[in-house]
């Protein structure tokens, strides 16, 4: 009972993780306020075999979602540079930036 106890908190952990997941995919999409940092609990007991692949998958979304937030920190920092550009009236110029 106790081992079933400790893998309903891993899988409730990992769960809890991959609807940050989404919230940190809505936000890099612009559809949602950035969620924060993930408070991590630290467990005292192992991850169950069972759930390793799961969080394997979980892992493998966090590095894809990191890519496109440094894709659009990319584009950020190209605005903020463009930005610098004046035209002789003194109007900030942008071009060519995708989004």
């Amino acid at each position: 009972m106790l081992k079933k106890l400790r893998q309903v908190e891993w899988l409730e952990l990992l769960q809890t993780y991959d609807k940050h997941l989404e919230q940190v995919q809505d936000a890099i999409e612009g559809k949602r306020v950035w969620p924060g940092p993930f408070d991590v609990p630290a467990p005292n007991t192992q991850m169950p075999t069972s759930l390793r692949s799961y969080a394997e998958d979980l892992m493998n979304r966090t590095a894809e979602l990191s890519v496109a937030l440094r894709e659009k920190m990319a584009v950020c920092r190209q605005v903020l540079e463009q930005s610098k550009q004046r035209s002789p009236d003194g109007r900030v110029v942008l071009v060519d930036v995708k989004a």
